[in-house]
């Protein structure tokens, strides 16, 4: 699901949405909003009744888990949570070529100088 978001906008907003829909459905009480359209629309789709029946055609479901929630330790009235979204992390590969750009840069300086100087007699 998430390889297929073309853009980090996009793949966040589906994280997003899956994180609402999970916190709609362990708490059936609550209505779970955003201040984005998108994520609104991710998080009704993802809770919705036929995106949860899909579910079964995976293999067999369990139904002993139990969901633990912090709404109890603060009461129900203002239980909520915000999102904390990270900047972009570089990955391994933006790092190996941030080094060889700086290890390039280093040696073109020194070749540059220890250029022996001409002199014309």
């Amino acid at each position: 699901m998430f390889e297929q978001a073309p853009n980090t906008t996009d793949r966040t907003n589906r994280l997003a949405g899956l994180q609402g829909a999970i916190w709609q459905v362990i708490n059936p009480g609550y209505t779970v909003t955003s201040g984005t359209a998108a994520v609104n629309s991710y998080i009704s789709a993802y809770s919705g009744a036929n995106y949860l029946s899909n579910l079964t055609g995976y293999g067999p479901v369990r139904s002993d888990i139990n969901f633990i929630t912090e709404t109890g330790k603060y009461g129900t009235s203002r239980a909520r949570q915000s999102f904390a979204f990270a900047g972009a992390i570089p990955e391994p590969s933006t790092w190996v070529m941030l080094i060889a750009g700086f290890g390039f840069a280093g040696a073109a300086l020194r070749r540059a100088r220890y250029q022996p100087v001409r002199v014309r007699v």
